[in-house]
């Protein structure tokens, strides 16, 4: 997983910490991925996070909103793509429905995923207790299940594939992928849901009433593949 390529013991912090702090990350996105109506692929979120930066880094510079092609030519990326992006931020800042923050107000994914800038939670905010529920619960999860979400979200350390190239490495149709995909995410929720500590870390990533239906994936990720 990324929190053993990623871990330098010169930095004082303990391996079973950072392990934590990259689980919880991990099935943060996972749970978001299923409560979420419009499903935006792990690899979407990091564009929008970089169109973010380049688009305040551009209107400080040129001292008005940059166009999609100024973002195109920043990004190094096509006009095509930078269109599906745009779709995919208006998706990530849509409120989830039954995830509230503290004063409870709606919160959108924006808001619930970590900033990528933000320093890791040291060792006083994290419960050995969250470390042994996740272990746990992903140790729950078939075989083939667990390899299927490690390779859509990444959980290798590796970038987060399509559902095309899932089907390919896995010898399934990449309609099958996605099934696995949705009925892995359920099974996670209902374990969640039932595991009376998984419970109160999923009410603590994203509400006591986050995720009631999982709906289908809305053709954002298929739009993306195609490209």
């Amino acid at each position: 997983m990324r929190a053993v390529e990623g871990f330098y013991p010169a930095q004082g912090a303990r391996f079973s910490t950072y392990a934590s702090w990259w689980i919880k990350q991990s099935i943060k996105r996972a749970l978001i991925h299923a409560a979420q109506p419009v499903h935006i692929p792990a690899y979407m979120v990091e564009l929008i996070s970089k169109w973010k930066v380049a688009a305040r880094r551009l209107e400080a510079e040129l001292g008005y909103a940059p166009s999609l092609q100024d973002l195109a030519k920043a990004m190094d990326l096509p006009i095509k793509k930078l269109r599906i992006i745009r779709r995919a931020v208006k998706a990530f800042h849509t409120p989830l429905r039954g995830t509230r923050d503290d004063n409870g107000d709606l919160m959108s994914m924006s808001e619930i995923i970590a900033d990528s800038r933000a320093a890791m939670p040291d060792e006083s905010m994290l419960r050995s207790e969250e470390l042994v529920t996740l272990k746990r619960l992903l140790d729950s999860i078939d075989d083939r299940e667990a390899r299927i979400l490690r390779l859509r979200f990444g959980l290798d350390g590796c970038e987060p594939l399509t559902l095309k190239q899932i089907a390919d490495e896995v010898g399934i149709s990449r309609e099958r992928v996605r099934q696995v995909v949705d009925e892995a995410l359920t099974k996670l929720n209902e374990r969640l849901m039932d595991d009376k500590p998984g419970q109160q870390l999923r009410e603590r990533f994203l509400g006591s009433d986050a995720g009631e239906g999982i709906e289908s994936e809305s053709t954002v990720d298929d739009r993306v593949e195609a490209e």
